[in-house]
Order: structure tokens, then C-alpha cells, then sequence
């Protein structure tokens, strides 16, 4: 069916996606003598944290970033996540930390997946996930959720899926309700059940996940949890192809394909 998926980092910026972030005013610092506009720095911003361009990361660094000394509660944060993305993880840890120190309680989880998906030091990313839970940060909840799946601890990997899919909204909602589909689709920590992640992967999909769209198809191609409709399996393989799912276009073309003969 599909991976089990975390949640990104969490910015002060952020374009609109089918995640459902919305775009919030950026308050990343600018030295007076920094060539860059507001919208150009945006677009850079964008470009490093989203797309990885180590280019862009550099020429935001290049272009003054507060010190550390210097950054407020709102740009240490960020100027974390640009030195993270250029490649600079100590110097982003440092950032992070302050940011910590400054009450930005995105800072958890970000240290956290960092910890998690890149350096890889659990027991390091476990504790800012938990120190996250204290500030009801719902995707560092998915985000330890993951890293329990990874570790093959299903029992609790189910346990905090459920909590952000019945309690969050949003992206972290949509994810884990997502994650949710696939344990009961594939008897991970429970029995398996294809009601309950028709029911998961249903929700997941009606806010835009593509990936759950598609397996929802899957189960209506199979009459599995339900009964088997190939009219609606098309139909949500072919959102799930809207919601740029390689699987989902695969899977209509399939379909397609096969009701033509």
C-alpha cells in the first residue's frame, strides 16, 4: 500500500501546499546591507527549506542572518532550519536550542527530526519529541509515532497516531490518520482491519492526501472493508493522480485500460 509518513519542519514561512500550511508573513532577518528583497529572501527561503537547494541556503547565509546573540524568538528558528538545509547541522542544533531558550516551541520538533532523520541519534530525538508533546505539538506526536513504527514498537506508534488523528488537525490530522489506514490495512499492532482503514484512510483523503486516496481505491478495486466498486476506485485513483500520487496515476491508467476491453 504506502509508507507510513512524518510530519516536516515546522516554519515561520511556508508556501500554501496540499498539506493544507497556509503562508504566514515571514520575519526572518535581513542585515541593512543584504541585497535581497523581502521577496526574493521569501522565494530563497522557500527554495532551502522546501526544495533542499543548498544554493539558496548559502546566499541566505551570505546575505546576513542574525547571530545568535542577536536572533529573536521568531528567527532562530528559522535561521536553524537555513543552516540545517545548507548543511551546517551543529551550527543549526545551536540555533534550535536557542530558540528553546526563547520559548519557540516549534524548536522541539525540529531538533527533534533533526536528531530522527538525519543525524540519527534516537534517544536524542525522542526527547525533544516528548519535551514537544508537553507544548501539544501534534506533528512531533506523528513524528514519535514514526520513529516507534521504525523501531517495529507498533503498540505505541498506534497509540499516538490515534491521539493526532482523533485530537489535531491539519496536516498532522490528515498524516496520521493516514498511518493509521495502513496498520489496520496491514495488521500492523492491532488485527487487521479493512473497515477501520477504509474509515482512516476515508478521512485522510477527503482533506487531500493523495497516497490515502489511492489505497482507499485499492480497497474499493478489491472489495476489501467494502464492497467492490470499480467506478468509485477509479474515481479516487484519479484524485489521488490530481494530488500528484505517481501510484494513484499508475493505478487509473491500469483501471483505465483494463474497463476499455
Amino acid at each position: 500500500m504506502s509508507k507510513i509518513i512524518y510530519a516536516k519542519p515546522t516554519y515561520t514561512f511556508s508556501r500554501k501546499t496540499i498539506s493544507t500550511l497556509s503562508s504566514l508573513s515571514v520575519a526572518l532577518a535581513i542585515s541593512n546591507a543584504a541585497p535581497l528583497s523581502q521577496e526574493e529572501w521569501n522565494q530563497d527561503f522557500n527554495a532551502c527549506v522546501f526544495n533542499k537547494d543548498h544554493n539558496m541556503c548559502q546566499r541566505l547565509i551570505n546575505n546576513g542572518l542574525q547571530t545568535l546573540e542577536e536572533c529573536t524568538k521568531t528567527t532562530c528558528n528559522d535561521n536553524g532550519l537555513i543552516y540545517q538545509n545548507a548543511g551546517f547541522q551543529a551550527k543549526a542544533i545551536t540555533f534550535f536550542k536557542r530558540a528553546i531558550d526563547l520559548d519557540d516551541n516549534r524548536a522541539y520538533h525540529n531538533l527533534g527530526l533533526l536528531y530522527h532523520k538525519e543525524i540519527g541519534n534516537i534517544p536524542q530525538a525522542k526527547k525533544f519529541y516528548e519535551l514537544a508533546l508537553q507544548k501539544q505539538h501534534y506533528g512531533a506526536r506523528l513524528n514519535l509515532g514514526t520513529l516507534y513504527y521504525e523501531q517495529k514498537d507498533y503498540s505505541n506508534a498506534l497509540k499516538h497516531f490515534e491521539i493526532v488523528c482523533e485530537k489535531s488537525s491539519g496536516e498532522a490530522k490528515m498524516l496520521a490518520c493516514h498511518n493509521l489506514g495502513v496498520m489496520y490495512d496491514n495488521g500492523e499492532g492491532t488485527l487487521q482491519d479493512y473497515r477501520k482503514s477504509h474509515q482512516y484512510y476515508k478521512t485522510s483523503c477527503d482533506m487531500g492526501y493523495g497516497y490515502a486516496c489511492n489505497n482507499l481505491g485499492v480497497l474499493y478495486a478489491n472489495g476489501l472493508g467494502t464492497k467492490q466498486n470499480l467506478f468509485m476506485a477509479k474515481e479516487l485513483y484519479g484524485k489521488a493522480c490530481n494530488l500528484v500520487c505517481n501510484k494513484g496515476c499508475a493505478n487509473y491508467k491500469a483501471l483505465n485500460q483494463k474497463s476499455l476491453k
